[in-house]
């Protein structure tokens, strides 16, 4: 296996001369086989359910599909095993027939006098992406989902009522990702030098009630729609709130 290193990552080629890009993590996701060096972890996202996904545009050149959070843990866990949730954001880029994955370095990457300034590990949160045109890649938004130190269970397992709704997050906190700084480098060759930094938006109003697996659309008016999902107790949601990215406030919408 060959490979190109630096402060960033690693760029190799495993034994079936497949691309493999590597970043820098405390340990190897348990998941995922990997030839990365000692410190390095693959940037697969691996087998997951509960994540969302997005297009989007790195500085208005290259297509790519990116992902957040989920849960990597299979749906019917064994016997003992405990969720393990994300809050990563994965892109893959296509180039002909190949596909290539990369993980990217946020804030969650790093702890500084207590805990990252990011979302929380989730499923089932609802995204959108604001400033995605001409050369600008824009904002990653999250908002909502459910998860929290107490999800043990996984989905089946809450669905079964093996955990009690006490046991979960499900939260109505809206975050961005300024992927102003996201690199053609970082997406086209693995190699990503700058951390992107989640930021969590404060927003007056009428704002919605902790929920999850909501929809959202944001217009060309930078107007966010969030409607539907469930509470903690699986009722579904029939509410339609207008959250207004410029000037930021919430509105309840009614018919």
């Amino acid at each position: 296996m060959g490979s190109d290193t630096d402060s960033r990552g690693t760029v190799s080629k495993d034994v079936n001369g497949d691309v493999e890009y590597c970043y820098r993590s405390g340990s190897a996701d348990p998941y995922t086989v990997t030839d990365c060096s000692v410190g390095y972890s693959c940037s697969l996202p691996g087998p997951r359910h509960g994540h969302r996904a997005v297009t989007l545009t790195v500085h208005g050149k290259v297509l790519t599909y990116a992902v957040f959070g989920g849960e990597s843990t299979h749906l019917v866990p064994s016997s003992g095993s405990t969720s393990k949730l994300s809050n990563d954001v994965h892109v893959l880029r296509f180039a002909g027939a190949l596909a290539t994955w990369l993980k990217l370095r946020t804030s969650c990457d790093y702890v500084s006098g207590g805990e990252p300034m990011c979302p929380a590990q989730r499923r089932d949160a609802a995204i959108a992406v604001m400033g995605n045109s001409g050369g600008e890649t824009g904002r990653l938004l999250v908002f909502g989902g459910f998860g929290g130190a107490e999800y043990r269970h996984g989905m089946f397992g809450y669905l079964e009522q093996a955990s009690s709704a006490s046991s979960v997050e499900v939260f109505h906190d809206l975050w961005y990702l300024d992927m102003a700084e996201l690199e053609e480098d970082c997406v086209l060759e693995g190699l990503c030098g700058k951390t992107l930094y989640w930021h969590l938006v404060d927003v007056t109003g009428a704002r919605p009630g902790t929920g999850f697996g909501a929809g959202t659309l944001l217009d060309g008016s930078a107007n966010l729609y969030i409607t539907g999902g469930a509470d903690s107790s699986f009722r579904e949601l029939d509410e339609l709130f207008i959250f207004q990215l410029r000037d930021p406030l919430y509105k309840h919408c009614s018919a």
